[in-house]
């Protein structure tokens, strides 16, 4: 047993305990999810690619990438912060967040998509900008790196694998094959209340988090409302299965 489940503390589903209640939060979260942010989008291969974008144009460029089965509001606590020095933008990868899903996914459109928020958001205006990748946005980012460095000043990458990625973790780029009887097709599960799958939320690998008040914040942005089978609306997470 780890120190945290010792102190009773769920490393499994760590919002459980508060059945859907937002938990208190310092002001200077509050201050920064308040923040106006410019929302944009951009089409990739057929695909919008959504992006919020924050300070002024002309400064440094600063491009956050989420991690696997995330979104751009990851980085919204944050954001905000950099823009004394930085022209900041975090996109939606396709098949998450509010971007659109594909039939197909590969790691070039993903990189494609990385450049394409870096023009949309006019981060190179003041130079060459500088991207930061978590998770399996780090895995992409340093694939940016390599087919296209030249284009960057730098990279910063955060809990990414150096190697073959886990498809465990959410590193699947690349979706399976057409359904048959072997292989079906997965949907998201569409719950009644939005409180449910908040306190279902957790992470990969599973890990505990002493700042509730940022994992309600990823949680709940990362749902939408969804028809449910038998009639009437409820939730469902954003991210394409």
């Amino acid at each position: 047993m780890s120190k945290d489940e010792e102190e009773g503390k769920d490393v499994i589903r760590p919002l459980a305990a508060l059945k859907g209640a937002k938990p208190p939060a310092p002001e200077w979260f509050e201050k920064a999810i308040a923040t106006p942010s410019e929302e944009g989008e951009v089409d990739v291969a057929g695909a919008k690619i959504r992006f919020s974008a924050w300070g002024e144009v002309g400064k440094r460029g600063l491009l956050f990438v989420h991690g696997g089965r995330a979104h751009r509001n990851w980085w919204r606590p944050f954001a905000p912060y950099f823009t004394d020095k930085f022209r900041v933008a975090a996109l939606d990868l396709s098949g998450m967040g509010d971007s659109d899903w594909r039939p197909h996914y590969s790691l070039d459109v993903v990189i494609d998509e990385l450049f394409a928020v870096i023009e949309a958001a006019k981060l190179s205006k003041g130079g060459r900008p500088l991207v930061v990748g978590h998770s399996f946005g780090g895995w992409v980012t340093l694939a940016a790196v390599e087919r296209s460095g030249e284009g960057l000043s730098g990279a910063v990458v955060i809990d990414s694998p150096l190697g073959v990625p886990d498809p465990d973790e959410g590193y699947t780029v690349i979706k399976p094959k057409p359904e048959d009887e072997t292989n079906p097709v997965r949907t998201n599960r569409v719950y009644a209340t939005i409180e449910e799958p908040i306190t279902r939320f957790r992470f990969l690998p599973n890990q505990p988090c002493e700042e509730l008040y940022l994992v309600d914040h990823i949680a709940r942005n990362g749902l939408t409302k969804a028809p449910m089978p038998g009639g009437g609306a409820g939730w469902t997470w954003k991210f394409d299965p």
